[in-house]
């Protein structure tokens, strides 16, 4: 009880490297971008954002650091949210499987339950500006000039529509 379950996909009756198989899809179905562009009077406004729809992930941060299983490549730690819904004889309805030490079932081993929805949208920049009035910098010698604010990275949104 509490351990993943997994599938005998050759059906001879054990489960064993001859039952590995390509898991999810790491190509998205579509990627997209969009880049919008606005102005009145002297404001400008510019937004570019991109994205990808059915793309699968591997996340393998979720499959290492839910154990307590010490392994070389990462570093045994058990996160709070992980401790606190994970199987147990009281926490049946746990969403990651039981700790183990020993893990004899594997329990950390890639499956799909390890692969995620690798859907997003990003908006990867936003600017606004604005453009000075010809006659208020002509006694500066300048023909123009624009003041503007740029945020690069500014967030990003999982899509959950699968």
């Amino acid at each position: 009880l509490g351990d993943l379950k997994y599938k005998d996909i050759n059906g001879d009756g054990h489960i064993d490297s001859n039952d590995m198989c390509v898991l999810g899809n790491g190509f998205p179905d579509l990627n997209y971008g969009l880049n919008l562009n606005a102005s009145y009077k002297n404001w400008d406004f510019s937004i570019y954002m991109y994205g990808v729809l059915g793309q699968d992930l591997l996340s393998y941060s979720a499959m290492k650091l839910s154990t307590m299983t010490p392994c070389d490549d990462c570093v045994s730690n058990i996160l709070k949210e992980v401790t606190n819904d994970a199987w147990s004889s009281s926490n049946t309805t746990g969403k990651y499987p039981r700790f183990s030490i020993t893990d004899l079932n594997y329990n950390t081993r890639c499956s799909d339950y390890w692969i995620k929805n690798g859907d997003f949208l990003k908006i990867n920049n936003l600017q606004i500006g604005y453009t000075f009035d010809k006659n208020l910098i002509k006694s500066l010698r300048l023909t123009s000039a624009r003041i503007y604010a740029s945020i690069q990275n500014l967030f990003c949104i999982l899509i959950v529509i699968r």
